[in-house]
């Protein structure tokens, strides 16, 4: 039996105090982006899989229109059915999985946050699922 190593994101360390050391916005970009630039054959592959999807569905209603009965044509259909269901489920599945283990978490929750919650991070500094603080006020050297 092979064991499968998992991979997750760097997770932020506790202060000796007891609180959570929170990061900065440049720190939380870089997560981000490290984790988008990741996901880039995950991408390509989901594309892949609708292509494939499609050329199959094209193929078989021209195919089935000039050489097949009704009888054939359903049950081609209905598998067709099935394959997708199964095909775009599973990718579904596997795209979940993938960000909930390597998408940065937020230290507290340890919920994923992904590009859809980056600006409102960054807007307020907090988790938006548990609200805690996670990201370090800027340090503003010029206003003085």
């Amino acid at each position: 039996m092979v064991a499968l190593r998992k991979y997750s994101a760097p997770q932020l360390s506790a202060s000796p105090l007891g609180g959570i050391f929170p990061m900065t916005e440049a720190e939380f970009n870089l997560k981000l982006d490290r984790f988008k630039s990741n996901s880039r054959s995950l991408q390509i592959f989901g594309i892949l899989i609708v292509v494939i999807n499609v050329l199959l569905t094209i193929y078989f209603s021209f195919f089935f229109a000039v050489h097949a009965n009704r009888h054939q044509v359903l049950f081609v259909g209905l598998f067709l059915f099935l394959y997708y269901i199964l095909t775009i489920g599973g990718f579904i599945i596997h795209v979940r999985r993938y960000v909930s283990q390597n998408a940065p978490k937020c230290p507290n929750c340890k919920k994923p946050l992904t590009m859809m919650q980056q600006p409102q991070v960054i807007q307020n500094r907090s988790c938006p699922f548990c609200r805690e603080t996670i990201l370090e006020k800027p340090n503003n050297k010029n206003a003085a």
